[in-house]
């Protein structure tokens, strides 16, 4: 394979793809960051493309395996079309069948690139855990504020049912569905004390 040809297989563009979505708040997400099953498929999605670039970025055009790529190429569209579903609709079991594509498919193909004398470089490494570190501090980050959003419906809620108490009914039903749908405007708190 030349050095053009290896520089312009297509596997660098669905690396790419993975790369490009790692920032896409979707995987930070309560419904996946609180299920330990799929933040670890999101994990190992992430962690196998950034070793695949790593892969491609350090091994000579001469000692890697045209045949071996086009193969990890074809399986890894595959990892692409599950997370872009994911992206679309926000079904976790994406996230998790992309990750079962790779421990089935995309891993025992890496015989396609030469084995390592020495360890991966260590900025891999230690992107691969920054990026961990920073999926959790989303995830942290979006977990307050849905935290705030709950404390600010609650909130609207005590402040309408003092009111309908103090009016000695409890069929404030409509005022009641009108604070729930706006809750934590200012509008509501003015309008409801």
């Amino acid at each position: 394979m030349s050095e053009s040809a290896y520089k312009s297989h297509p596997i660098w563009s669905l690396v790419a793809q993975i790369s490009e979505v790692t920032k896409n708040e979707t995987f930070y997400e309560p419904a996946v960051a609180e299920n330990e099953q799929y933040s670890f498929a999101r994990n190992k999605i992430f962690a196998t493309t950034r070793i695949i670039r790593a892969y491609l970025e350090q091994t000579p055009a001469v000692l890697a395996s045209i045949h071996g790529l086009n193969q990890i190429n074809g399986n890894f569209q595959g990892v692409v079309n599950e997370v872009a579903s994911f992206i679309s609709n926000k079904n976790p079991a994406h996230i998790v069948n992309a990750a079962n594509q790779i421990d089935q498919s995309v891993l025992p193909l890496l015989w396609s690139f030469p084995p390592r004398l020495h360890e991966l470089d260590h900025n891999v490494i230690s992107e691969t855990v920054e990026n961990i570190r920073s999926a959790s501090l989303i995830t942290i980050q979006n977990l307050k504020r849905e935290e705030t959003s709950l404390t600010e419906k609650i909130s609207a809620l005590l402040i309408i049912y003092r009111y309908c108490i103090s009016f000695g009914s409890l069929t404030c039903t409509g005022r009641l569905r009108w604070i729930v749908q706006n809750a934590g405007s200012r509008r509501v708190a003015k309008t409801a004390k």
